[in-house]
């Protein structure tokens, strides 16, 4: 499963890269806010969606290792919670990217 995580982190940084010099030099990104100046951030900032799945990727990591190998049924809701933020975070780079080009 973890593999399963860093490929979609990966495939989130391949994306990042590949649409780089098409982007403009502001992006949405904090869709939480009003609509308008408040939702745009510099592309650099873009990195956030990957660096949020590598980070709970980490954090499984160690969980796993802090946690006894019976808590099978914690580290499965861990690393499916994991797969699934990074599933949540490709799919939202997509629609960025979708919004942008």
């Amino acid at each position: 499963m973890k593999i399963v995580i860093l490929t979609l982190v990966v495939i989130q940084l391949v994306i990042i890269g590949w649409f780089w010099r098409f982007l403009p030099p502001q992006v949405p990104l904090f869709f939480s806010r009003p609509w308008g100046e408040d939702q745009l951030v510099a592309p650099v900032y873009l990195f956030l969606i990957p660096g949020l799945g590598a980070g709970s990727l980490l954090v499984n990591f160690v969980l796993n290792y802090l946690v006894s190998k019976e808590e099978g049924l914690l580290r499965r809701v861990a690393d499916y919670s994991s797969f699934i933020l990074a599933l949540f975070c490709l799919v939202a780079l997509i629609q960025i990217f979708r919004l942008i080009i």
